[in-house]
């Protein structure tokens, strides 16, 4: 018999009994319990047809039942990269004040795209700090779709709504001064798309607001969850909103993951670093490349 993705979650908590078996330290086999309750929790949305954030995403609400504290290490890594990300997209605005008005764009999608590669707490990294003018310059880019992107927004100019699935919050300093551009140069109207509640690193309305982002979006289509992406069944109203935008522009590997197995029949524009295999097979790039991938009006399921 092959290899199964349960035959993996097993594997790894038969070891995890055993090291339990193994150390006398308290507090060390209190984290080995939960580690252990936590792969049993995920062998159960181990399979060919689970979703990637569905799995994401009960994993991380049964560790917030198993070590509730893990929320407080998101809020400390906000604390820490988020002025940082600040400070350099503050750098990039004033780069591109250089640029003509397509080359900058262009260059405000590719910095959009390169700030997802900050995967907080990630056991494979691209990047380990909000990136710099410089980091988008250097930056290798796998799929180039932004001369395609551009001339459709032009062709929505002025009377186009976009829905902006948010990523993480060290990248939100990198989504804002493109949505200042949609809005101010093309007359783009841009609704954000975020979570109610936290999922790992990813924005919140509790972040717009404490930022005073609020008022850089014509509207806040909030998802009353702690998901990892939209996930239909969850919240079908927003799932919908998104099926009537004239654009929806999506962060992050997850995100695109998730809209590429559950597609929409508006146009999409997906910013993104190849940070991981499947990224890469499944665009056919290298890992670590930045790519603006833009899709045309398609079917939807």
């Amino acid at each position: 018999m092959k290899v199964r993705p349960s035959c993996i979650a097993c594997a790894i908590l038969r070891r995890a009994v055993e090291l339990e078996a193994l150390i006398d330290n308290t507090h060390n086999r209190e984290r080995l319990s939960i580690l252990r309750e936590l792969v049993d929790a995920v062998n159960l949305y181990s399979g060919p047809d689970i979703e990637v954030a569905e799995l994401l995403t009960v994993s991380y609400r049964r560790i917030k039942q198993l070590a509730p504290r893990v929320k407080d290490i998101y809020e400390e890594a906000k604390r820490v990269y988020l002025p940082l990300a600040l400070s350099r997209a503050e750098r990039i605005s004033e780069y591109i004040g250089k640029l003509e008005d397509g080359e900058a764009l262009k260059f405000l999608l590719k910095a959009a795209a390169l700030a997802s590669a900050l995967r907080i707490f990630h056991p494979t990294l691209v990047i380990l700090e909000p990136p710099s003018e410089m980091d988008v310059i250097n930056a290798k880019t796998g799929v180039d779709d932004s001369e395609k992107a551009i001339k459709f927004l032009h062709e929505i100019k002025g009377e186009g709504t976009i829905y902006y699935v948010l990523g993480g919050i060290a990248e939100l300093p990198y989504d804002i001064i493109l949505v200042r551009r949609l809005r101010d140069s093309l007359g783009l109207r841009v609704v954000a798309v975020v979570n109610s509640e936290r999922f790992e690193d990813h924005v919140t309305l509790a972040d717009l607001e404490e930022q005073g982002y609020v008022d850089e979006f014509d509207y806040i289509e909030v998802v009353h969850s702690d998901a990892a992406s939209v996930i239909r069944r969850e919240v079908p109203s927003v799932y919908q909103s998104l099926q009537d935008a004239q654009l929806v522009i999506v962060k992050r590997g997850i995100h695109v993951l998730h809209f590429m197995n559950n597609t929409i029949k508006t146009p999409m524009l997906m910013l993104f670093t190849a940070y991981c295999n499947v990224l890469a097979s499944t665009f056919k790039v290298n890992i670590g490349t930045v790519n603006i991938v833009f899709t045309g009006k398609q079917e939807s399921e």
